[in-house]
Order: C-alpha cells, then sequence, then structure tokens
C-alpha cells in the first residue's frame, strides 16, 4: 500500500528509481524500469508525439489559409452588396461585422462536421479495427484510438479563434471597395 502511495506521486523515472531504492533497502535488489529494458518501444512513442505535433500544425495553418482564402472570395464575390450597403450609410464596421460573422458562421459550421465525421471514424476504428498494421514493425495488430476531448475541445477552439485572427486582412479589403 505506501509503495503504491509513493509510485502514485511520482513522475520522472529518476525520482522513482531514488524512492524504490529507500523502500526496499535490499542490496541484492536492483531496480530497473521498462523504458530501460524496451528502449525501442519508447523511441517508436516518442517519434509518434513528435508526429502529432507537426501534422496539427500543418493542418492547423491550412485550415486557417482555406478560410481566409474563402472569406477573400466571399468578399470579392459581394463587392457589389458591398457598394450598395455603402450608398446606404453603412459605414465600414458594420460591413466588417457582416463579413467576420459570416465567417464565423463557415467556421464553426466546417469544424462541427469536421470534429463529427473525424469521431465518427475514430468510433469505427475502435470499434472494428479498419486500420491494420505490421506487428514486427508497431509491436501492434491495429491502430489503437484514444480519445481525449479536452485536446479535441482545445484543438477546435484554437483553430476558431486563430482562424478568426485571420480573417481580420481580408475582411480590411471591405474598406477599400468603394461605392
Amino acid at each position: 500500500m505506501l509503495m503504491k502511495y509513493l509510485l502514485g506521486k511520482i513522475w520522472h523515472k529518476k525520482e522513482a528509481k531514488a524512492v524504490i531504492e529507500k523502500v526496499v533497502v535490499n542490496p541484492d535488489l536492483e531496480t530497473i524500469s521498462i523504458q530501460d529494458i524496451r528502449p525501442d518501444i519508447y523511441d517508436w512513442l516518442n517519434l509518434q508525439r513528435t508526429n502529432e505535433i507537426i501534422i496539427l500544425v500543418i493542418l492547423f495553418f491550412v485550415a486557417a489559409m482555406n478560410m481566409a482564402t474563402a472569406l477573400l472570395i466571399l468578399i470579392l464575390e459581394r463587392t457589389n452588396m458591398i457598394g450598395i450597403l455603402k450608398a446606404l450609410g453603412a459605414g465600414n464596421k458594420s460591413i466588417y461585422k457582416i463579413f467576420m460573422i459570416q465567417s464565423f458562421y463557415i467556421l464553426s459550421k466546417g469544424i462541427i462536421w469536421g470534429n463529427i465525421i473525424g469521431l465518427g471514424l475514430c468510433l469505427l476504428q475502435a470499434k472494428f479495427h479498419i486500420v491494420t498494421l505490421p506487428e514486427e514493425s508497431y509491436y501492434m495488430s491495429y491502430a489503437p484510438i484514444y480519445f481525449n476531448y479536452t485536446k479535441l475541445g482545445l484543438i477546435s477552439f484554437s483553430t476558431i479563434a486563430f482562424s478568426m485572427l485571420l480573417m481580420i486582412l481580408p475582411v480590411r479589403l471591405v474598406g477599400k471597395i468603394s461605392q
């Protein structure tokens, strides 16, 4: 019970080794971590984490650029409407708001549908193991799925926030359109 409590409070490998050696005072016993025994598995896991970060950053920027391009096209298609609104006395701020709300609507719709499709595919993989892996290379027969709803929410929110910041640039083009 004491060992379980002590190990539950330790996060670093060196700390764990020191605590175990203090608690178990037997010179004939040696503590060896699983990372020391099978470093290849942990190297593979670290590589997966690095790939995950790189892929998410690339996806993040691609999504933002796609949204900025879509809004730019939307603005260029609506130049007549912008001219009419300005002729009726609408200021640049009110027109900015219209396009920012429209871009938020498009972006939110895309995030929601993307999450629904992505979670659906993940559920299919978790239940039916559609994506298989060669066991000799990956030490498992299928790609496991782990759901982290906090990360999903954080990524979705960050994408919306960053994309909305990027929308400011194309929306500034509205001010240059005259009646």
